[in-house]
């Protein structure tokens, strides 16, 4: 976020709508820790994906481990929805990056 006086969220809309894939990386937010000893996420994660789902994009989104399950249950899950450690973060998004590559609709 600069301190420019830009509205984040019209920055947010444009950036998504340009894109050809989204790809959301749900990182554990280590302030939300929920009461199984997982952790939340940043609100913008799931405004984000709406955004990009309206927008029609192709998609995917990768969640840590470390997250509660009930966050991510309700999102779209005829998609399957891999799972990050700090061990394997950069192998998943390099398949992820393939899987979009492989089934390029243009």
């Amino acid at each position: 976020q600069q301190a420019d006086g830009n509205i984040i969220m019209t920055e947010v809309i444009k950036r998504i709508r340009k894109c050809d894939y989204f790809l959301g990386i749900w990182h554990h937010e280590e302030s939300t820790r929920t009461q199984d000893e997982k952790f939340g996420i940043s609100p913008w994660m799931p405004l984000e994906l709406g955004i990009a789902i309206s927008e029609e994009k192709e998609f995917m989104v990768i969640l840590s481990e470390k997250l509660n399950d009930e966050i991510w249950k309700r999102i779209k899950t005829e998609k399957g929805i891999p799972k990050y450690n700090d061990d394997n973060i950069g192998t998943i998004i390099d398949k992820v990056v393939q899987f979009f590559k492989n089934n390029s609709a243009k």
